[in-house]
């Protein structure tokens, strides 16, 4: 199914904020979020909000916990445009080495809410979350989509 301008310019933000946390560009990264950003991610704490938050937290702590780039990349993604607003939704492949030398191979669910500010869609609203076994007490990682 073809994009329409809406949905392409989205998945471009999503794209351009995936590659800086592939790069671990801290600055970059955050400048794709809305100063009202709302996050919710499986690290600490329940939720995060506004650019301030994020720059008092920054990536740049999560990122130096890993070896070389990480890996960040989309999967099935889909993208809905109304107005100034985009949703997009689905999996998130996360990979890489930690400076332990343990390897990382994950998948998550993410959905995010856009709103176009200008020439790019700033995010401000994330969630990223991780399937648990039935007992709720372990995270389950290999699931794939």
């Amino acid at each position: 199914m073809a994009m329409d301008s809406g949905q392409s310019a989205i998945l471009l933000s999503l794209v351009a904020h995936a590659e800086a946390i592939c790069a671990k560009d801290a600055d970059r990264a955050l400048s794709s979020q809305a100063d009202e950003l709302v996050l919710f991610d499986p690290a600490p704490p329940l939720a995060r909000t506004g650019v301030d938050a994020l720059q008092r937290n920054t990536p740049t702590s999560r990122f130096d916990a890993w070896l070389g780039a990480i890996c960040y990349g989309l999967l099935n993604f889909a993208i809905a445009v109304a107005q100034d607003m985009g949703f997009a939704g689905g999996f998130v492949r996360i990979g890489g080495t930690k400076r332990d030398g343990h390897e990382v191979r994950v998948r998550s669910r993410q959905t995010t809410c856009l709103r176009n500010q200008g020439s790019a869609g700033k995010i401000m609203h994330e969630h990223i979350s991780t399937p648990f076994h039935k007992d709720g007490l372990q995270s389950i990682w290999s699931l794939k989509p």
